[in-house]
């Protein structure tokens, strides 16, 4: 058994089930919330500002009720074990441990985009496995601080004058390769064109212009954390 390293108490989840489950829950009961608005302003006859307010109130009341709902049900309670050789996952609702030595791992991939963070491994017998963290979900955690350590503990590793050690890839992230910059530049172009375009013609700016330079601004601060291994350089 190697030494340990350092353990993370981490809230991990799924991506594809968090929609599945956004799906399932999250569309019945936001609208099961508007159509008991109507009937309560039919019930009792409320007026048009206060009608505002009730269904205001209500579809606030069914987000959070989707979110409380969502994170519950997503939520999968990780401890995750550094070692100086390996890495070892128990997933504490099921009480499955995996354990995973370093020459077993070909290659894998840290992504950190817009409050999602994956780590993605590529093992020798073909297969894969991949941690998420969703930080709107379970922010009490440091899923940054454990890739970190992860990568350290494999730097070291590989450092070690043992010729049967195979080298474990760092793949890239697209924030990392010459695309990311490629794609900036269209991008700028168009949200200038669209927002002079709309100044120009008085227009009122649009809810989609809002969400764009809102996409945009989560995609430069990935751009902008990217650029020191862009330029070939460690952190």
């Amino acid at each position: 058994m190697s030494l340990q390293v350092r353990q993370f108490a981490l809230q991990l989840s799924n991506r594809y089930k968090v929609l599945l489950l956004l799906l399932l829950i999250g569309v019945p009961v936001v609208v099961g919330c508007i159509q008991a608005g109507e009937w309560l302003v039919v019930l009792l006859g409320i007026s048009k500002l206060g009608r505002m307010g009730l269904g205001m109130a209500l579809f606030l009341a069914g987000l959070i009720t989707v979110f409380l709902i969502v994170k519950h049900l997503s939520r999968v309670p990780t401890v995750v074990t550094v070692g100086t050789d390996r890495l070892i996952i128990l997933n504490q609702k099921t009480n499955q441990q995996r354990e995973l030595l370093f020459t077993n791992i070909m290659a894998y991939r840290a992504v950190d985009f817009n409050g999602m963070a994956d780590l993605r491994l590529k093992l020798t017998d073909s297969s894969k496995l991949t941690l998420h963290a969703n930080s709107y979900l379970h922010s009490e955690q440091d899923f940054d601080g454990m890739v970190r350590t992860f990568e350290q503990a494999v730097s070291r590793h590989q450092t070690r004058k043992t010729a049967c050690i195979p080298v474990v890839i760092r793949e890239k992230t697209m924030f990392e390769k010459p695309l990311a910059t490629f794609l900036l530049v269209p991008f700028i172009a168009v949200l200038v064109w669209l927002t002079w375009d709309q100044h120009a013609h008085h227009r009122h700016t649009s809810s989609s212009l809002f969400s764009l330079w809102g996409i945009f601004s989560a995609y430069l601060v990935a751009w902008v954390a990217g650029r020191e291994r862009r330029n070939g350089k460690e952190e």
